[in-house]
């Protein structure tokens, strides 16, 4: 019977891990996905419009992701959750994809998409001082008086009575 001294075994094969570069297995697209945290049919748009780089194909026709896409498709969708549309995150990655520092022209993007904001804000708040309006005066009509004329006549096409600011300046 041989006696094989285990801390002499230990020594000779080392474990390999750290020492060389680990093997990626092919990562598909549904993998991606679900590490992403999109839809599958969000990869294949974002391809399709450019803001993701089509993936090599495999022999098998599937697509294989390399490692960083994850990170893209995070940065996509955060991108989208600050306000940015995807024409300008196409635009942004295209930057970095050519080695630039898309930074200063994302510092631009958020400032004019923050004005642009600001007057939704604005228009938003003037419709609904159109529809307290219009609910104001609607509270007074009566539905038989309504013509088929007017489809209507809660909803007015003179600027008279949806302009409440008008409509307020007249009765000061």
């Amino acid at each position: 019977m041989t006696i094989v001294d285990t801390s002499v075994q230990s020594s000779l094969n080392p474990p390999l891990q750290g020492r060389v570069k680990r093997y990626h297995p092919d990562v598909h697209i549904g993998e991606v996905a679900k590490r992403a945290g999109v839809s599958v049919k969000t990869i294949r748009y974002y391809e399709r419009i450019g803001v993701l780089d089509e993936p090599r194909r495999l022999a098998s026709g599937y697509r294989d992701y390399e490692s960083d896409v994850v990170e893209r498709l995070r940065f996509i969708r955060a991108s989208q959750s600050s306000g940015l549309r995807l024409g300008e995150i196409r635009g942004i990655v295209a930057l970095r994809d050519r080695n630039e520092s898309p930074c200063a022209h994302v510092l631009a993007l958020l400032i004019r998409r923050g004005e642009e904001i600001d007057q939704q804000t604005v228009d938003l708040r003037r419709a609904r001082d159109t529809i307290d309006h219009l609910v104001a005066r609607a509270q007074g009509l009566e539905t038989r008086d309504c013509t088929p004329s007017s489809v209507c006549h809660l909803i007015t096409t003179t600027t008279e009575l949806t302009n409440p600011v008008v409509k307020d300046a007249r009765r000061e």
